[in-house]
């Protein structure tokens, strides 16, 4: 065998003696794409010098029609006609055999093979060669290309060899054939023989011209592998007469050559049928069944015909002037039926009893025709045999198309799928054209579906909204049969509607009953997607649990959504009168949607939205608080994929999408007096209403959807808005075009911000709408909460930013936050500045999901680095920062910015915040305090704003900058018994420590842990704060736990300090608290002990002094003044005594209390011990001063060492009975 190097040698000696056809014709007996790098590298350089003087050849005659050139007397002589495709190796191989015998021609039909045959056989220097090159031909088709050859031989006799065939010498000897005859190869003859690799030489054969023109050559309907020389041979003798002989044994031989390299160039499957049967045979059968059934070929078909033009005597080029002929597709799915059925039937033995008996049948040929077509027919007969691993879907009448369509999406949706056996029932007969034959799905009559279930012993399923999910488990261990069916659609839907509710909860909040005096205005249409279809029933079934009527205009197509209403009312005992169909042609506009309001009673809340959305019980809380004044335009709240979560809709920068709403909610009558003519549904149809709401004189906007919840579901798979946007560019920009024309050249794109129903009337305003963004500037509050340092920041960025017309300012908030004071605070805020690009956004929707488009930017800084900014450079040099920060990106192509900002500041660095901008820009903070004043007494924002806002101007009292050195002995010492502390720790000594160094105090910490649990936190905070500050902490070590005022007494007798205060671990100071009662005591020598006003809260017991939480005001309506014991309790009028320990949490007291007093007696009064104590001392004659500006905040903990060590009161009933002289029973507890 001639290797490789010596082929390259043979072709660079014939490449520098100037012989470059020898060349040519050793490098095509090479195949390129089996070479290794190095070599390919060398084909493709010896190739290029081969062909220097392979120049194109002109032609030398004109062009002349093929169906000219066949005609005349065939003049004696023998032709040989062959045809190949990019099988130039074989056909070079083989060819030396052909020019040895004495044939007077040999036509060679190039059908546009890759590389040119001619120059590969010009350097073999015979007349008798002849190629003919047909050009622009895309894939192989053996009838048309050797009809070329057959219709140009020249010869009485013509022998049509393969390209792979070699002969014997004496071949032409040997296969002599009279005029009554023709020769023919016959598979079987080599089979017998033991020689079955020579099966393949059934289609060379040897005829005469005059009966090959007779019967018209070869069929040219027949343009795939197989039959044809069968179809040949049949009408030779059939239509002619003539007798048909075998070719000599042993005068041919065939050169193998694999299955896949007979395929090549054909459209053919490559796959074997049934996992066993070879795609030749299988496409053999499938034209033999295709010319079973049509005329015979001469009759009424005309030959193909081509352009041929001579180059020289022995190359001819050509092209196709006429065009194939077409193939019905039916008819060629109804020849692979009949052969998928005759192999079936060959195979039908290896099949279980009841699937063998479906081997004959039409119906299941034409579902293995269809497996055999997407490559599935090997495992589907696999899976017939073991009975495992299909699904079957049975749909009711109406429901195979949708049924198919639903697989076809699934399929699409998860490549993970494309193996699975899925078996759709159609209604077709079993040669008909089934539903899923034109999306790529198998499908088979219902009696087939229905015999394959038996056979298989499949499970029925009817739970169709976890169908999904039960195919992405992978292939069952068994088969499975859907019920595809109006009752199973709405078990279904009823059961995902379940889940939702279930899944969401507790931000889904499930309704007991209906909401009185509430509609729902929407529209539906037949959707085939089940999937899909699911989502509209299931938002029906919950849209029915919160209204008390549903009014849909039904756009009907095939009638199936009307069919399966039908079914959910006659299966849940729905009213007819709850559920009103209203037929309608088309999608219909609000204006019309709106019109439905004739059907419900006046005074009913009208809701129109979308059809897959869902209403919760938090409709109910819109039906109490809606007026006949506003339209609230929802957004909604978008169900992630799996299913657990919800978060309301965003752009593709995280922004909040307030341009986008499902649901406007109206008290009826409505009487707009603005457009309402949009179809509901399209493209900026919700930012047009928005905009026409800014014109209307009647009413007013709100979109509260913070606390009235809209979900939508809709799987972004089916149509979602993305999708849209990108198909329907060109529509959605004519329609704004065409709006904002009409609407004067105004943009009529507005955004309604989102809210609390308790801020609408802060917001409402039409100015308020806001206009399209494209940058926003998020202060986010999330990490410590809202505080005072959010207040301070906002009138200075809303000045700093004032010029920039494209930016939106978000303060971003925690959910508990928005819900409560602190939004309605920044709805006042912003409603006294007029601040329209303020807007309040929410992390109660699980969180900002960043998009990874690269047209949306994102930035991030933080307000430590802004404070450092501002201390050293001033209020310009943050200007600058600010907005280098928000100026616009300078790479292209950047659709949207987003500029978040961290507002998270400690206390220390909040006062250092106040003491700037008191120095900066005090005009900004006399505007807060001054706005403080008009907010209503006793109002939630203010309650939250009066522990502070002292804070926010200069006044007499403490400096707050401290003391550079700490006083020897400290002023006052700060006790803590430190035990478990937990998530409260970091905050307290953060706030203790503050509070110690503007005091000039020490920080005196008992740690009564055993272990090192609080260790690592303790350490990590004094190693973050200034030396002169962690000087001021002094920790003692305990080896084990003494009690509370065992700790605080540890502490007090070992400080020099003349004051103690005790500083408990979930409170918090203000940190001129201290310091304001020590002034107290100082300028009061005579009393014993100072406290303050108290701010309680139930949540935000873990962060700093400036978070504002929800609080009481305690003992603050006292103001300043002298207390005595009779302040320390009250008596009800029934003679009950109640406490009062208005000293409370953290008082400020002279140490030499305990000298002359004792200690806390903790061993009689638990946890109360300190009201004992005060109790006891002021009825030894001491009084306590009251400052209500020293104000400290208690964390109402129920958790609390207090709370849980006398739950009962039994101590608190101890102290009533020793100190007040009264037993009772009761104690109610402060």
């Amino acid at each position: 065998m001639t290797t490789l190097a010596e082929r390259f040698d043979t072709c660079l000696a014939a490449i520098e003696s100037g012989d470059m056809a020898l060349a040519r014709s050793t490098l095509a007996q090479l195949q390129r794409a089996s070479l290794p790098p190095a070599a390919a590298r060398l084909y493709d350089h010896l190739r290029t010098r081969s062909a220097e003087d392979a120049a194109e050849p002109c032609a030398t005659g004109p062009a002349t029609r093929l169906s000219a050139m066949d005609g005349g007397a065939p003049v004696p002589g023998v032709s040989i006609v062959a045809a190949c495709m990019n099988r130039q190796t074989n056909l070079l191989k083989v060819l030396p055999s052909w020019l040895a015998s004495d044939v007077d021609e040999i036509i060679i039909v190039d059908w546009s093979s890759t590389e040119p045959v001619w120059p590969m056989l010009s350097g073999f220097d015979d007349p008798r060669l002849k190629v003919v090159r047909i050009d622009d031909e895309p894939r192989w088709i053996l009838t048309h290309a050797l009809n070329v050859g057959l219709r140009l031989a020249r010869h009485e006799i013509v022998f049509k060899l393969d390209a792979d065939i070699a002969l014997a010498p004496d071949f032409l000897v040997a296969n002599r054939f009279g005029p009554t005859e023709f020769v023919r190869g016959f598979w079987k003859t080599a089979v017998d023989a033991g020689e079955s690799d020579q099966r393949y030489v059934n289609g060379s054969f040897g005829a005469r011209k005059a009966d090959l023109r007779q019967i018209r050559y070869y069929n040219e309907r027949i343009q795939t592998y197989g039959w044809d020389d069968s179809d040949l041979y049949a009408r030779l003798s059939g239509s002619l007469g003539r007798a048909g002989r075998l070719l000599a044994h042993g005068s041919l031989r065939h050169i193998e050559q694999s299955e896949a390299q007979r395929l090549e160039n054909q459209a053919v499957a490559p796959h074997l049928a049934l996992g066993r049967f070879a795609a030749t045979e299988h496409e053999n059968l499938v034209n033999r069944y295709h010319e079973l059934a049509n005329l015979e070929w001469p009759a009424s078909f005309e030959l193909q015909d081509y352009e041929i033009v001579p180059f020289g005597t022995r190359l001819l080029r050509g092209r196709r002037l006429t065009t194939s002929p077409a193939l019905h597709a039916s008819e060629r799915r109804m020849a692979a039926t009949l052969a998928m059925r005759q192999l079936a039937v060959w195979q039908q033995d290896s099949f279980p009893p009841g699937i063998r008996d479906l081997t004959h049948e039409l119906g299941f040929a034409r579902l293995l025709r269809q497996a055999h077509a997407a490559g599935q027919s090997a495992a589907l007969a696999d899976a017939l045999r073991q009975r495992r691993g299909i699904h079957l879907f049975r749909p009711a009448a109406g429901f195979s198309a949708a049924t198919v369509r639903t697989v076809r999406l699934l399929l699409d949706s998860h490549p993970v799928l494309a193996g699975s056996l899925l078996i759709v029932a159609d209604e077709v007969g079993p040669l008909g054209d089934g539903p899923g034959d034109a999306q790529g799905v198998l499908s088979a009559p219902a009696e087939i579906v229905d015999r394959i279930a038996t056979a298989t012993g499949a499970r029925a399923r009817a739970d169709l909204d976890r169908l999904e999910a039960t195919l992405l488990e992978g292939e069952p261990e068994h088969c499975i049969v859907w019920d595809v069916s109006p009752r199973a659609l709405i078990v279904s839907a009823i059961a995902h509607a379940d889940r939702i509710a279930s899944s969401l909860a507790p931000r889904f909040r499930a309704t007991r009953s209906q909401v009185p005096s509430t509609a729902l205005a929407t529209s539906i249409y037949d959707e085939t997607n089940l999937v899909r279809l699911l989502e509209y029933l299931a938002c029906v079934v919950l849209n029915l649990r919160c209204f008390e009527h549903l009014l849909l205009m039904y756009e009907a197509r095939s009638g199936l959504m009307q069919m399966l209403l039908q079914a959910l009312c006659r299966m849940s005992g729905v009213s007819p009168y709850a559920l009103v169909l209203v037929p309608f042609d088309r999608r219909p506009t609000f204006e019309e949607l709106f019109a439905l309001q004739r059907l419900v009673p006046a005074n009913s809340l009208l809701a129109v939205a979308n059809a897959d959305v869902a209403f919760d019980a938090s409709l109910a809380d819109l039906a109490a608080a809606a007026d006949d004044r506003h339209v609230h335009v929802l957004s909604r709240w978008d169900i992630d994929a799996d299913g657990r979560n919800a978060r309301l809709i965003r752009l593709e920068c995280g922004a909040p999408n307030t341009f986008s709403a499902d649901a406007w909610i109206v008290r009826t009558p409505f009487a707009p007096d603005f457009r309402l003519d949009y179809p509901i549904g399209t493209f900026h149809c919700d930012s047009f209403i928005n905009h026409q709401l800014s014109r209307s004189g009647r009413y007013r906007w709100a979109n509260p959807c913070l606390d009235v919840h809209v979900f939508h579901l809709h799987d972004t798979r089916f149509n979602s808005s993305a999708e849209k946007n990108v198909r329907d560019r060109a529509e959605i920009a004519r329609r704004y075009s065409e709006e904002r024309e009409r609407n004067g050249g105004e943009d009529p794109l507005k955004g309604a911000p989102w809210s609390h129903l308790a801020q609408v009337p802060f917001l409402d305003d039409p100015a308020f709408l806001i206009r399209w963004h494209p940058k926003s500037l998020v202060l986010d509050t999330t990490a410590r909460g809202f505080d005072l340092s959010t207040l301070v920041w906002l009138p200075l960025l809303l000045d700093m930013t004032s010029f920039d017309d494209g930016l939106l300012i978000y303060v971003r908030l925690r959910g508990n936050d928005s819900a409560g004071p602190a939004g309605r605070l920044l709805a006042r805020l912003k409603q006294r500045c007029r601040a329209s690009r303020l807007v309040m956004e929410t992390d109660d929707d699980a969180g900002v999901t960043r998009s990874q488009d690269p047209a949306a930017v994102h930035r991030n800084a933080d307000a430590r680095g802004w404070l450092r900014t501002l201390g050293d450079s001033g209020l310009e040099a943050l200007r600058a920062q600010v907005c280098e920060l928000t100026a616009w990106p300078t790479q292209p192509n950047v659709g949207l910015l987003r500029c978040e900002v961290d507002l998270g500041l400690d206390d220390h660095e909040t006062g250092a915040l106040l003491s700037q901008v008191a120095r900066l820009a005090p005009e900004g903070l006399r505007e807060l305090t001054e706005w403080f004043g008009t907010l209503d007494a006793w109002s939630p924002e203010r309650l939250l704003l009066q522990p502070v806002v002292d804070e926010l101007s200069p006044q007499e009292g403490p400096a707050r900058a401290p003391a550079a050195v700490r006083a020897a002995p400290p002023r006052v010492a700060f006790v803590t018994s430190l035990f478990r502390g937990g998530d409260f720790l970091q905050g307290y000594l953060e706030n203790v420590i503050e509070a110690a160094a503007i005091a000039d105090g020490e920080v005196i910490l008992v740690d009564a842990n055993c272990d090192d649990t609080d260790a690592p936190v303790i350490e990590r905070v004094l190693g973050q704060v200034p030396a002169s500050r962690r000087e001021r902490v002094r920790w003692m070590r305990l080896s084990q736990d003494p009690g509370l005022y065992a700790c605080w007494r540890l502490a007090i007798e070992a400080t020099e300090a003349p004051y103690v205060t005790n500083a408990n671990l979930d409170d918090r100071r203000s940190p001129l608290h201290t310091a304001r009662l020590v002034a107290a005591l100082d300028a009061r020598p005579h009393l014993a002990a100072a406290c303050g006003s108290i701010s309680a809260v139930r949540q935000g017991g873990r962060g700093g002094w400036y978070e504002l939480p929800p609080n009481e005001l305690w003992f603050h309506e006292m103001g300043p003044r002298e207390l005595g014991f009779d302040d320390l309790y009250l008596r009800d009028g029934d003679g009950t005594i109640r406490s009062r320990n208005v000293l409370h949490c953290m008082p400020v007291w002279r140490r030499r209390l305990h000298a002359d007093h004792g200690f806390f007696d903790e061993e009689r009064y638990g946890t109360s011990a300190d009201w004992a104590f005060w109790l006891r001392c002021a009825k030894a004659g001491e009084r306590y001063w009251f400052e209500p500006r020293a104000f400290g905040r208690y964390y109402i903990n129920p958790e609390s060492h207090n709370r849980r060590n006398d739950a009962d009161g039994a101590k608190e009933r101890k102290i009533i009975l020793d100190l007040l002289g009264t037993a009772q029973d009761v104690v109610v507890k402060q």
